[in-house]
Order: C-alpha cells, then structure tokens, then sequence
C-alpha cells in the first residue's frame, strides 16, 4: 500500500510493481474510527467505536486506540451504514468491523469485514471498558436470538502499540498486569534486529489499559511503559 502524492509518483508506483491487478482510490483527508460489532438475524449492532491515532505519513501504522470514540454521536448515522451493508451482501449472522474516515460531518467506510478485526479491541479493551464478552454475546445471539448489547459506560480504555526504532532489543521488563493495565506484552526476542515500524507488522509491543477518562488511561500506559525498561542498541 503506498500514499501517492503526485501523476508522477503514480506513474513511477505503477510501472515499477509486478502486480497484475492493482487499485487506485482517493485519499481523504480526516479522522479515522473503527466500528466493532455483529449482524443478527440480518440486524446489525454496534457494540463499540474507537478512534485511532496514526503515526505520521503515510499514516499506515497506528500507534493508538481510544476508547470510547469522540465520534460517538454518529452512533445511528454508522448503524445505519452497517444495516446497508449487510442488506447488500445479504448478511444474515456474522461479526462486521467497519473501519472509516470523518472528513466535513461526512462518513466514508474505506473497509469492511466480516470479522471481530484484531488491535486487541475485541479481546481486552472493549471488555475492560464495559465488562461485555462481544464473542460470547455474539454466540448468544446466532445461537438463542437474543441480543445482548453493552450498558452505556463512561469509562475509558486505551491500546497503546510501542514503537521501536533501528537497533537491536537488548532488555525490557515484563510489568505485571494491574488494576488498570489490562494487558502487555512485546513482541520480539531479546537480540532481534528492530526497526521504526513502517507498517502495523513492524511495531515493538502493545500495552492495554483502562481509566476513568481517556487522559487517565493514556497516562497509565506511559506509566507502563517506562517501567518496562525497553533497551535498543
């Protein structure tokens, strides 16, 4: 995936891959959220929203999810478009990630899947934010017909993912999980080669924690974070 800037630049892109099929789509310019939830019995339901912090161009590696989304308010508008996508693709029980960009009060869904979708929102902040297990319910749902949605919930949780740089991983410390530290964990060996993450398969680890507010927990990883000792040489 590359950010194209100029005709040049696509020019240069296209003649120099190997691909038979390539796709060319514009590039908008805003804010990005993910959509997690599930489609019963042709319905769909949206169980959370988070919004994501990108590193800087070309914007492929995210470096952290904010739970509960500052989009929140588009809550029925992305129902909505969840309800349109499975009634075009026939959809009758499956989980459905939408990932999108907000760009002037506008709603554009750049992709969609049938699935929980990874960022370790499904499997701890969701369930750390509002005490909801989305597989069991989802379960529930296909297997019952009934449909558990979370509780409204002020509080917040946060994945922040650690970014490394050029060098070698020569110490870190494992912190225990707490109160407010979900989960944590790196993902390289000691003296494996590291470097600045130039896609999301490239990042160092991944701390999870959860707060009163998105401040409070963000604050909480850092604290992690430093107490993890991570050495590069």
């Amino acid at each position: 995936m590359q950010l194209i800037d100029s005709v040049q630049h696509l020019k240069a892109s296209i003649a120099s891959m190997k691909h038979s099929t390539i796709m060319v789509e514009e590039y908008i310019e805003g804010d990005e959220i993910i959509v997690i939830g599930f489609i019963i019995n042709k319905i769909f339901y949206i169980c959370d929203i988070s919004d994501k912090v990108l590193n800087a161009k070309p914007y492929f590696v995210d470096r952290m999810h904010l739970l509960p989304s500052t989009y929140y308010h588009y809550y029925n508008q992305l129902t909505n478009i969840g309800q349109q996508i499975a009634d075009l693709f026939l959809l009758e029980s499956t989980p459905l990630l939408m990932e999108c960009v907000i760009s002037n009060n506008t709603i554009y869904v750049i992709e969609a899947a049938c699935e929980f979708g990874g960022e370790y929102l499904a499997d701890y902040a969701i369930p750390a934010r509002l005490h909801y297990d989305i597989f069991k319910a989802f379960i529930t749902g296909i297997t019952t017909g009934k449909v558990e949605l979370p509780k409204k919930n002020t509080t917040a949780s946060v994945v922040k993912y650690i970014m490394g740089r050029q060098g070698h991983l020569t110490h870190y410390k494992q912190v225990e999980n707490k109160k407010n530290c979900i989960h944590n964990e790196i993902f390289a060996n000691i003296g494996d080669a590291i470097q600045f993450p130039e896609n999301n398969h490239n990042r160092l680890g991944v701390i999870v924690t959860k707060g009163i507010t998105v401040e409070k927990a963000i604050k909480t990883a850092n604290t992690v974070l430093e107490q993890m000792e991570i050495i590069i040489q």
